[in-house]
C-alpha cells in the first residue's frame, strides 16, 4: 500500500529538514533560520496529519484500554518512529555539543514546578486528546477542539506565574 512509502518519505524528509535547519542555523542569517524553521514546521504538520495525531479520538484510543473499539497501539509506533529519526540525528549532528544553552537547560534540577507542569500537561493531553503540536495543526484546520485546547493552554500559561506566586 501507499502508507509505508509515505511514511518512509516523511522520515527521509524529516531527516533532510532537520539537517538543513541545523546547517542554515549555523551559517545563515535570521531569514535563513526562519525559512528552515517554517520548513520543519510544515514537515511536522504533514506528519501529524499523516499519522492521524490531530484527532483526539486517536489519543483516546491509545489511553483507553477498555474503549468500545479496543486499545489502539498505533501511537506507540508513531512515538517509536519519531525516536528512530530523532536519536540518530541528535547524535550525528551533535546537537547537544553545539549548544551550551541546551546543555545547561537539560542539566537543571527537577523542581516541584516542573513536576506540576508535567502533571498538568499529562492531564490536559489525556482529557483533551491533543498536545501542543497537534493542537496547533488542528486549530489551523478550524477544528473547534483544537481552538479550545489552544485557548486553554494559553490561559494556563498566563495563570501559571500567578498560581506559582500565590503558592510559591
Amino acid at each position: 500500500t501507499a502508507a509505508p512509502v509515505a511514511t518512509a518519505a516523511l522520515a527521509a524528509a524529516a531527516a533532510a529538514l532537520a539537517a538543513g535547519q541545523l546547517a542554515l542555523g549555523r551559517r545563515g542569517g535570521a531569514s535563513a533560520v526562519a525559512a528552515a524553521n517554517a520548513l520543519c514546521g510544515a514537515g511536522f504538520a504533514v506528519s501529524l496529519v499523516q499519522a492521524s495525531m490531530v484527532k483526539p479520538s486517536k489519543i483516546d484510543g491509545f489511553l483507553n484500554f477498555a474503549g468500545s473499539r479496543g486499545w489502539d497501539p498505533s501511537l506507540a509506533f508513531v512515538m517509536g518512529g519519531a525516536l528512530l529519526v530523532a536519536v540518530p540525528l541528535w547524535r550525528a549532528l551533535r546537537i547537544a555539543e553545539a549548544s551550551p544553552a541546551l546543555r545547561e537547560w537539560a542539566a537543571r534540577p527537577v523542581s516541584p514546578a516542573l513536576l506540576t507542569g508535567g502533571v498538568c500537561f499529562g492531564v490536559g493531553w489525556g482529557l483533551g486528546g491533543l498536545c501542543p503540536g497537534p493542537a496547533w495543526v488542528s486549530a489551523g484546520t478550524g477544528s473547534l477542539a483544537g481552538v479550545v485546547w489552544l485557548g486553554s493552554m494559553v490561559a494556563g500559561r498566563q495563570l501559571a506565574p500567578m498560581i506559582s506566586a500565590a503558592f510559591g
